[in-house]
């Protein structure tokens, strides 16, 4: 499947986009890690449990809110 990274909207490699939510928290700065657990598709997951960049504006999170959804993950 790929690598997986933190969202970031001013990204060109595929990292603009929301491709699902990770359940825990993952150090992936000095090694590749195997061990991360991602929802990807028919999941509800609290908003408030959701951890995003702390540069993302309101309009940004909504939008992703939505790119999530439309994977099956919806954010309530």
């Amino acid at each position: 499947y790929g690598e997986v990274k933190q969202i970031d909207p001013s990204a060109t490699d595929g990292s603009q986009y929301a491709a699902g939510v990770l359940m825990q928290a993952v150090d992936a700065t000095l090694i590749d890690r195997e061990d991360g657990l991602m929802l990807a598709r028919h999941a509800i997951v609290a908003k408030t449990a959701l951890v995003w960049p702390i540069a993302l504006t309101g309009a940004q999170r909504t939008a992703y809110e939505q790119q999530l959804a439309e994977r099956g993950v919806l954010v309530r």
